[in-house]
């Protein structure tokens, strides 16, 4: 009758991609309790491992829904509306986080993938160097300037990589991409 137990072993299952069993667990907790947004959050992530994004859409708006300002569920639900490629409720929902926590990088940098995915890189930009902002060590905000960059011909493109690396020194991705640039540019290093 624990639902921690259950909750616990779910994850457990989840580590080890025995997502049947995560299922059984997590439905059982679900049951009986579907007002803790831990439980609903754990609930949402198996089922987008097995593919059934409604039901994680469902039990993230839910969690939501009895947490409306827990940043976490916020989030991960702004996750899922980017990957259905829903930008419009994205942006709502990381506009609740910022309402909630104006320094939130996560949330700047997603909105600047979302702005990238609409083709506006200035708008891009913006919100990447405000992620950078709040959090100086956001790699994957300096490789998506260093992207949006290179791919304009900007020479800055170099100066984001090399911010990059200064955060993740050992990152192949960065490596790559600074490689690339100095090749499409006609710049041996």
């Amino acid at each position: 009758n624990n639902l921690d137990l259950y909750h616990q072993r779910a994850m457990f299952y989840v580590e080890n991609k025995d997502f049947t069993s995560a299922l059984m667990d997590i439905n059982r907790v679900l049951a009986i309790d579907s007002n803790n947004t831990k439980y609903l959050m754990t609930g949402a992530d198996i089922h987008f491992f097995i593919n059934k994004i409604q039901r994680a859409d469902q039990l993230l708006k839910r969690a939501v829904e009895v947490e409306p300002t827990n940043v976490e569920c916020l989030l991960k639900l702004a996750q899922l509306h980017h990957y259905l490629q829903r930008y419009d409720e994205e942006i709502e929902v990381l506009n609740k986080v910022l309402d909630q926590d104006r320094r939130n990088a996560q949330a700047y940098f997603m909105r600047g993938m979302v702005a990238k995915e609409k083709g506006d890189t200035a708008r891009a930009m913006s919100e990447m160097q405000l992620a950078v902002q709040m959090d100086p060590d956001y790699y994957n905000a300096y490789i998506q300037m260093g992207v949006i960059s290179a791919s304009q011909g900007k020479p800055v493109a170099v100066d984001f990589y090399r911010n990059a690396l200064q955060v993740q020194p050992t990152s192949m991705e960065a490596l790559y991409n600074l490689a690339m640039y100095y090749q499409e540019n006609g710049q041996p290093r």
